[in-house]
């Protein structure tokens, strides 16, 4: 009987899995710089927030359920974000100043505009947890607590403690001072009549404003903002000392900077600490923050690897995305996908000679600007979908061109436990000596085919590897009797993300700087006087 064999449904896309490891070492050394700051952090107030909810909560109410705690929560919850949103409205401002990443906002955010003419809006048909419930702001039981900020209050700043099973409450010594000095210059009575009352008004909103996130620096706030600058910036455990020294080194950054025009002042962060260069002068700092300084160049660094390997493996799946390929092995596979128009690009000679000529070509490190820069190579990879091999390639030849100039581990001063990057293969040890043992030799063609091979023998570790620890399948293409084929598409490369914009955003919020569309931020007098403060 003769069979045929179809697709029945298009491979899925994915765009957030590390399918190379490689992005492993870039979060190990961002964590270790930034620690008690996370991607979904982003608001200063909440770190106060909640401590004063839970306080406040507890002392109006006795004898209240865990249940009846959550419930409240969530609605406080809601009611913040509600507020914040209103007070962009009204103030006619920039939500990054109000609302921007405030629980909920992308179903809240809507709501406050409706509001007009008396409207009420109820805030338990947001609050409810039912699944039934299409207007449900959040699945967490514990809102944006549970979902964000409860993690770094309990294990980082030790404010609160507990979680959703054993209930969550605050630590005397360090959640209470903090709840208080939060709750200073706000109306709790009003703000807690709102949660009974579990309906708003824009009118009430209003009356509401101090509790937005851009208020925490008003007026007869004075001691919520001193509590939550010292919560950050003055604490020396040595998390605290860690995130002190990058918050220092930023403000110190944008102190010399001045306001200078900035598409991204994460990337001006970035390559400034890279290059060594404030602009067109050297960065001259105090030996700690230069420590700090090297740390995210190497996570820069490590960065733009990771790219160029995602990018030759984004480049290999859309070149073998369709029909199974019949091919034996995937050093067989290698050797086809390198004859795909999407390898189309050779280099103009063996690696041992690219290494050489970018040796004596290369621009300085410290000349970011010139077009030729890794730098530069960095912003093409993410400027085009698919990003370029010949971007990659060029990549790959430069980071191992600067490796040369360096001994040893380049991990060293992160001071890793041995064997810590065992399980990521890719990583800027392993580029040095794939240079010096394994490529030393290769012409153009059989290079490639490496460079290939090396990508998706990695994906297949590291895919393996977390469907026995987590049960979880991330392999992205498959062998078949039909030959490889893929499961899931890659629909572009992705960045880690450093949580430099978080710590921006906490800046402002704690009116350390100011900020300008199309500029870095400046620091205010009140930001000048910590830096100093910090560097004494």
């Amino acid at each position: 009987m003769q069979q045929t064999v179809g697709w029945i449904e298009r491979p899925q896309k994915k765009i957030g899995l590390d399918n190379l490891g490689t992005q492993q070492p870039c979060v190990t050394i961002y964590t270790r710089l930034l620690p008690g700051v996370t991607n979904v952090t982003d608001r200063a107030a909440y770190f106060g927030f909640y401590p004063w909810f839970i306080r406040a909560f507890e002392a109006r109410y006795l004898d209240a359920t865990d249940a009846a705690f959550r419930e409240k929560l969530r609605v406080a919850d809601c009611l913040m974000t509600l507020i914040a949103e209103r007070h962009a409205i009204s103030t006619q401002e920039d939500i990054t100043r109000h609302s921007a990443a405030c629980p909920g906002r992308l179903t809240l955010g809507p709501v406050a505009h409706q509001l007009a003419d008396g409207r009420t809006v109820s805030l338990y048909k947001y609050a409810d947890r039912n699944d039934d419930n299409k207007s449900r702001y959040f699945k967490n039981p514990l809102g944006g607590l549970g979902q964000y900020y409860l993690g770094p209050l309990r294990d980082q700043y030790t404010v609160l403690r507990g979680d959703i099973r054993t209930g969550v409450g605050y630590w005397l010594e360090t959640g209470a001072p903090l709840a208080d000095a939060y709750g200073d210059g706000l109306d709790a009575d009003l703000f807690f009549a709102a949660v009974e009352a579990g309906s708003v008004t824009a009118s009430d909103l209003d009356h509401l404003a101090t509790f937005c996130p851009c208020n925490l620096h008003a007026d007869g706030r004075d001691s919520a903002q001193t509590a939550l600058i010292s919560l950050f910036l003055r604490d020396n455990s040595a998390s605290g000392v860690a995130r002190r020294t990058t918050f220092a080194l930023i403000l110190q950054f944008l102190l010399h900077r001045d306001g200078a025009p900035a598409e991204d002042s994460v990337k001006e962060f970035l390559a400034n600490c890279y290059s060594g260069m404030l602009g067109d002068q050297p960065w001259v700092l105090s030996e700690q923050l230069e420590a700090v300084r090297r740390g995210w160049a190497l996570y820069a660094r490590n960065e733009m690897l990771s790219l160029a390997w995602s990018t030759l493996f984004k480049n290999a799946l859309d070149a073998l995305d369709g029909h199974p390929k019949a091919l034996g092995n995937i050093q067989g596979l290698s050797r086809w996908l390198v004859s795909t128009p999407a390898f189309a690009y050779r280099p103009a000679a063996g690696f041992e000679t690219l290494l050489r000529n970018d040796t004596i070509e290369a621009p300085a490190l410290v000349d970011a600007a010139h077009p030729d820069h890794e730098l530069a190579f960095w912003r093409e990879l993410l400027a085009s979908n698919p990003p370029p091999v010949k971007r990659a390639i060029k990549l790959l030849v430069r980071l191992a061109s600067r490796l040369q100039e360096e001994e040893g581990d380049s991990y060293r001063e992160l001071d890793l436990p041995p064997g810590s990057l065992s399980g990521y293969p890719l990583n800027l040890n392993s580029l040095r000596s794939l240079a010096e043992k394994c490529w030393a030799r290769l012409d153009a063609d059989a290079w490639l085919e490496a460079l290939v091979s090396e990508v998706l023998v990695t994906h297949q570790r590291i895919a393996i590897r977390k469907m026995g620890q987590s049960g979880e399948d991330t392999l992205m293409f498959r062998s078949s009797d039909l030959g490889y084929f893929v499961h899931r598409e890659m629909e572009r490369i992705v960045e880690t993300q450093p949580r430099l914009r978080q710590a921006l955003q906490i800046l402002r919020d704690l009116g350390l700087t100011t900020s300008e569309a199309g500029h870095l931020p400046r620091l205010t007098p009140l930001g000048l006087s910590i830096l100093e403060e910090m560097e004494t």
